[in-house]
């Protein structure tokens, strides 16, 4: 690899090195056509991200610092999953970082939790960041709910001020809201969708409370730009990771499973979850009937860990996986395992090396692994786990969900599976004008068995 750059490894998916479980990629040269139809086309709204010009973001959050203890986060999919990775991969590693507050991220409606939070925060030491494009999510804004009368009781009227709002520049509950009641406010470009929005103030801001360098996101994010419209997939590493998933999927192979080797990139693979699962996950319009739907299924792991439970599935399980393992070639200082006696033999032969030496051999043997029992993998190697490789990674796989769906010929940015789970739940909760949709659920308790239910 070369030094500061993100590198893509396929030979773990070439068909001559395992067999009918791998890619062809001579074929590769065959559909050069299709490759440059996958490239061209206006920019999505993600690809100016990288340009904002935030100088006033920055500016107010050096502001706050040393006047918050706590920022609490409320948002939910793409408004609360990018600022979980950032946390993830640059603050839980050190906690403690002099005046800069600690993260909590409601991304949920159980109450259980949020009942805790709200007993154990200060409201007058606690700045309140609530997410939401629409300014009308439901979650989110029963949460804000319920946030908003737990700072009114302690602050009065002047609650407004541990309150930053992010969403739509004109539309929705929170923009009025916020302009009546007097937070701060930073806009969400209305053309970027929730799951694309990590390097807009979605993800900036609370980057830039915690004393993340956002400026750095941004330069990674710039500097993969500029190669993610090569029509070289070896110049490429989002169309390559595009054409090698997509070509698995249309082979059978419909999992993907994301396994990180760095506690930092845990969070990361949670958030690759949602962005490919929301984008790609489609019925396919205008084509015959009884074609399927696209959808390759996302599965978070992590490596060491899930050497211990998910890799078995992987080496002795079906043929219908590919999995995307990431390691960092730069972990920074290592720790030594101390010397072991030799009466230990499970032990001795640890003795003298780095953790982060086993890490990386513990990484090699599950490629091998992978390789013996003929399931595909591929290997993308960071150069160092730091702002600016990871707003590289960040948009490297927003290219990729972008190629991936010209490919499959459907619309990444729509949601429409999402959109109706909402409408469903508003019926429920007697919003207006959605009340007819609860007929299935009338269908459900009239027309079925009721002794198809176990209880214990």
């Amino acid at each position: 690899m070369a030094e500061g750059k993100i590198s893509l490894d396929l030979r773990t998916s070439d068909r001559r090195l395992i067999g009918r479980s791998g890619l062809d990629f001579a074929q590769w040269r065959e559909s050069y056509p299709e490759l440059v139809t996958a490239l061209t086309g206006p920019a999505p709204g993600y690809a100016e991200l990288p340009d904002g010009q935030l100088t006033g973001l920055f500016q107010w959050a050096q502001t706050l610092r040393g006047r918050c203890d706590d920022l609490l986060l409320l948002g939910i999919g793409g408004s609360g999953l990018g600022a979980r990775m950032l946390n993830c991969a640059f603050v839980e590693p050190a906690p403690n970082r002099p005046g800069h507050p600690r993260l909590h991220v409601v991304d949920n409606v159980d109450p259980r939790r949020l009942c805790y939070l709200l007993g154990e925060l200060d409201p007058r030491r606690t700045l309140v960041n609530v997410i939401t494009k629409s300014g009308s999510t439901a979650e989110t804004m029963a949460s804000f709910a319920v946030v908003r009368e737990w700072l009114r009781g302690v602050l009065g009227d002047d609650y407004g001020k541990r309150v930053v709002a992010v969403t739509d520049p004109d539309l929705g509950d929170l923009r009025a809201l916020a302009t009546t009641e007097g937070y701060k406010t930073f806009d969400i470009p209305p053309e970027v969708g929730g799951r694309y929005s990590v390097l807009s103030p979605v993800g900036l801001v609370p980057a830039a409370l915690l004393g993340i360098d956002a400026r750095e996101l941004l330069a990674g994010a710039r500097a993969m730009r500029t190669t993610t419209g090569d029509p070289d997939w070896r110049k490429n590493p989002a169309l390559a990771l595009a054409l090698a998933l997509h070509q698995h999927h249309q082979a059978g192979r419909r999992i993907v499973s994301v396994m990180p080797y760095s506690d930092g990139l845990r969070d990361f693979a949670l958030w690759f979850a949602q962005l490919w699962a929301e984008s790609l996950g489609k019925r396919r319009d205008g084509l015959p009937s009884g074609t399927e739907p696209y959808g390759p299924t996302p599965q978070a792991a992590l490596g060491v860990t899930d050497q211990h439970s998910q890799l078995q599935l992987y080496v002795d399980g079906p043929k219908d996986k590919v999995v995307w393992l990431i390691e960092v070639a730069d972990i920074g200082d290592d720790v030594r395992i101390p010397p072991q006696s030799e009466e230990y033999p499970s032990l001795s032969y640890l003795g003298g090396r780095g953790l982060g030496e086993l890490l990386r051999a513990e990484m090699k043997g599950t490629v091998l692994a992978l390789l013996r029992a003929k399931t595909p993998s591929l290997v993308l190697t960071l150069p160092r786990l730091d702002e600016r490789s990871l707003g590289s990674l960040v948009y490297l796989c927003q290219a990729a969900a972008s190629i991936t769906g010209k490919l499959a010929g459907i619309d990444v940015y729509t949601q429409p599976g999402v959109e109706e789970g909402k409408k469903t739940t508003y019926a429920y909760m007697g919003r207006k004008g959605y009340t007819e949709r609860l007929a299935d659920d009338e269908r459900l308790n009239a027309e079925t068995d009721p002794n198809l239910v176990s209880e214990a």
